[in-house]
């Protein structure tokens, strides 16, 4: 960040990952270091997959690399090998 300001990054986003200086260090996980990320856009939470690969599933959808997708109550998330219902609160 410029002039030593926190960057909005740093409370809008969590990177996911096996790699322990992840914000959701998941060891084990089959993912890989740094795999993908959530962020909050327009009061929306989102998922991003940063590689290449079928390790980020919502429902029936894989994520390609690059592509992020809308985080919706009742979704279910897997990630690697583990998976996730998705809770979303204002």
């Amino acid at each position: 960040s410029l002039n030593n300001t926190p960057s909005t990054s740093q409370y809008t986003d969590a990177t996911i990952g096996s790699a322990p200086a992840c914000a959701v260090p998941l060891p084990g996980s089959g993912l890989a270091d740094m795999h993908a990320r959530v962020h909050h856009w327009q009061d929306v939470f989102w998922i991003e997959n940063l590689r290449s690969g079928p390790a980020i599933r919502l429902g029936d959808h894989t994520l390609a690399k690059g592509e992020a997708l809308p985080l919706r109550q009742s979704d279910v998330l897997k990630l690697g090998n583990v998976t996730y219902d998705v809770h979303v609160e204002n």
